[in-house]
């Protein structure tokens, strides 16, 4: 979807200073997970169902993708979905092989089909939440 010209004007993160900066939640969202990768399991952490901890981080990590590609580029489209997308399936597989050098952690290919599911989930809602109508053409 092209944006007008003078709309352009008044969308944040557009002009040269601050287009950079909407990268930065999703820099800071990537060195959390990479941290708390990092550290052996808790025993707080074994309460919850893993599938539900990756659903949830990786529906966010989709999100924060996303906003930090409308900061870079000006094209709203589908192909900034998918680039997000592919962003949050290859930092998944990146997390579950960096887990598999951590005590007490391990990679799992299941864990790494919540992350890519999640992120589509979170596809589907930002189609479904941005362009209503246009959903099912995606």
């Amino acid at each position: 979807m092209a944006l007008s010209p003078e709309r352009n004007k008044r969308l944040p993160g557009k002009t040269g200073r601050y287009r950079k900066l909407a990268a930065v939640p999703l820099v800071l969202y990537m060195l959390l997970i990479f941290h708390i990768s990092s550290r052996p399991l808790s025993p707080a952490a074994c309460r919850v169902p893993d599938w539900i901890l990756h659903m949830l981080c990786y529906f966010t990590f989709f999100f924060l993708a996303r906003l930090a590609l409308i900061g870079w580029f000006l094209d709203r489209g589908s192909r900034l979905d998918n680039i997000a997308l592919i962003m949050a399936a290859l930092y998944g597989i990146s997390d579950e092989w960096h887990q598999s050098f951590i005590p007490t952690r391990h990679a799992s290919w299941i864990d790494i089909f919540w992350d890519i599911s999640s992120a589509l989930a979170a596809r589907i809602v930002f189609r479904l939440i941005t362009q209503p109508g246009q959903a099912e053409e995606t």
